[in-house]
């Protein structure tokens, strides 16, 4: 552009997607515009094409010539180090799309081939079943973060691989919104699960027959079960899953099912509620344990010298943290097993030959925002401030050195909305702390940080207007459990309901025992640690996402980093629509004006002495 300013910006992006052209330069940062269409540009046709140049500064505006910078860096004879492609965008913008184009330009780029190769492609797929569902603002929207680091041998193909998750959202196993679904490998199983193993594992015939499912949408725009199904059972062979282990996975998500249409009923005063009899059976012979075991520890809770009968609601409350665990324990293993296909033991971490992608879930605001929200968009708080002080913050130091004359250019700081969130008394930690109080509520996890905030960042919602809870209008109790807290993308409203509870994040220590003395091995397996170990002191799960999302941090820091921003052009997936408003808001909140702003001001193209002079 001959006048870089927003509006002339923002008209070449609504110029180019109308074209097609969906990736854009600002600066160092890739832009993408979802275009909610097959376009020409990502067909394997042309990304085959892109992989024969010699030269990425030749390449046109791509997540491909992104890719062939990183790979190109990190194979310097004098001076190569370890690459990193981050992705981010809100939900619905692209970012898993994207990641799959990329790992696809690096298997082209770098030659690779083989069972190594061919898993790290697979590995993406195979984990949308797992860990995406279909939410309101999108219909395969990943509900977990992961960063994946391909490492290279000395011949620069792919040697093996490393996936690690970040905060599977646990609440939507047992529970799928209105106009959302639970994750897709169930409604997977349902559609296509074939004869005999359907009736082997007592699977019914529609979601509509399951609890955990028949709250939500049965069906998702553009995601066919059926062929998902296909699909899934092919990617798990190729990525080294035998028979016997699908079987198993299968069998321990049908349990999962089961497990939430197992219903109880009050009992006499001092007896404990009673379950279903039948569906306990059908539980306990898929999950190989005792029927009165299963029941007998889900009806009481018991101490050293007492046992506790539990109410209807307790029982409930019991049932679906066991099928959370179940579930939990399963995509663990799912992702542990595909580090061992990848090679990710062997892998010599100091060899520097790796490119690492980090795809993880954007900012969220929906109509009922829960825990699961504050960690996503405290991850995206965290992100924002990695991308600022690696973009704009660097870029202003370095003109500074050099004496460039250079306005102060506004961009969006975060670090107060990161403070109040994570230092010590905030809002995380003292949820931590109100977990730990023996007669610790959500009203007075909330009540405390009315009294301990005086923060323009965060404030009480008016009175009476009630959020909603799963699309249904909550009484006035909920009304305690609000809070408004300032993200750098905008207000969100939360409601604290059962956050002590999700945050803990703990079985009641009779539990794991009962699932560890399964006579299935990979149950038994999946809890025989849990089961050894004191369960009462287990890090709480904010505890366990933050320090994992300081790790993630450090490993970032590590390398040098390549920015991709996803953008959506609506807010209805439709493809040639572009709201001016929409796009506007993600370029400005996510940082994207502010690189145009710095990029005008100084000088936007810059050589190093050595390389200025092997160029002219």
């Amino acid at each position: 552009l001959g006048d870089v300013n927003f509006g002339a910006m923002l008209h070449a992006f609504k110029l180019r997607l109308e074209k097609d052209a969906i990736f854009t330069n600002i600066g160092p940062v890739l832009v993408v515009m979802n275009p909610y269409k097959p376009v020409n540009s990502c067909a394997p046709s042309s990304m085959m094409q892109m992989a024969k140049s010699t030269s990425a500064e030749d390449l046109p505006p791509h997540c491909h010539s992104t890719v062939a910078r990183a790979y190109a860096a990190m194979g310097e004879l004098k001076g190569g180090s370890p690459q990193s492609v981050l992705v981010s965008g809100e939900s619905g913008a692209g970012k898993t799309e994207t990641i799959k184009l990329c790992m696809s330009a690096l298997a082209n780029l770098s030659r690779s081939a083989g069972s190594t190769t061919e898993a790290a492609l697979e590995s993406g797929l195979l984990l949308e079943a797992f860990g995406n569902a279909m939410t309101v603002y999108n219909h395969n929207s990943s509900r977990f973060g992961k960063w994946v680091a391909l490492h290279f041998g000395k011949d620069m193909k792919i040697s093996a691989g490393l996936i690690l998750s970040y905060l599977l959202e646990q609440s939507r196993i047992v529970s799928a919104p209105p106009g959302e679904r639970n994750y897709h490998v169930f409604y997977y199983m349902i559609a296509g699960m074939p004869e005999p193993l359907r009736s082997q594992l007592h699977l019914e015939d529609s979601p509509a027959d399951y609890a955990y499912l028949r709250d939500g949408e049965t069906r998702a725009p553009g995601i066919d079960d059926i062929g998902g199904w296909d699909h899934l059972t092919s990617r798990l062979e190729l990525t080294g899953f035998d028979e016997a282990e699908q079987r198993t996975i299968f069998e321990l998500l049908a349990a999962v099912l089961a497990l939430g249409n197992v219903r109880f009923v009050e009992a006499e005063p001092e007896r404990s509620a009673t379950p279903k009899e039948l569906e306990v059976k059908l539980v306990s012979r898929v999950l190989k344990i005792s029927g009165p075991s299963v029941a007998s520890k889900r009806l009481t809770r018991q101490g050293s010298a007492y046992t506790l009968a539990l109410s209807p609601d307790q029982c409930a409350d019991t049932r679906d943290a066991v099928a959370r665990a179940i579930y939990s324990a399963v995509f663990d293993h799912v992702i542990k097993h595909l580090n061992g296909t990848l090679g990710a033991g062997s892998i010599d971490r100091n060899s520097g030959r790796s490119i690492g992608f980090l795809d993880i879930f954007g900012f969220e605001n929906f109509t009922f925002n829960s825990f699961e929200q504050l960690c996503i968009n405290f991850t995206n708080e965290t992100l924002q401030q990695h991308f600022t002080n690696s973009i704009i913050k660097r870029q202003q130091d370095e003109w500074k050195r050099e004496g460039v004359a250079c306005a102060h250019i506004s961009f969006p700081d975060n670090t107060a909305q990161i403070e109040l969130l994570d230092s010590k008394g905030g809002v995380m930690a003292l949820l931590d702390e109100e977990c730990t109080v023996p007669k610790g509520s959500d009203e007075g996890y909330v009540s405390k940080m009315h009294n301990a905030f005086k923060s323009e960042l965060y404030s009480k919602p008016r009175r009476g207007k009630g959020a909603n809870l799963h699309g249904k209008a909550t009484s006035a109790k909920f009304d305690k459990l609000q809070f408004i807290f300032r993200h750098y993308a905008g207000e969100v409203q939360y409601t604290a309901n059962r956050w002590l509870e999700k945050n803990r994040g703990t079985l009641h220590p009779d539990l794991p025992k009962l699932l560890a003395s399964s006579s299935r091995p990979l149950l038994a397996a999946l809890f025989a640690e849990r089961a050894a170990s004191d369960e009462t002191k287990r890090a709480t799960v904010g505890a366990s996402f933050r320090a994992s999302l300081r790790a993630l941090s450090e490993t970032m820091a590590a390398t040098k980093q390549h920015f991709i921003r996803c953008i959506k052009p609506n807010m209805q997936q439709r493809c040639d629509d572009f709201n001016g408003q929409v796009v506007s808001r993600q370029l400005r909140y996510t940082g994207v004006a502010a690189v145009v702003e710095i990029q005008r001001s100084g000088y936007p193209i810059s050589y190093s002495h050595s390389n200025f002079i092997g160029r002219y």
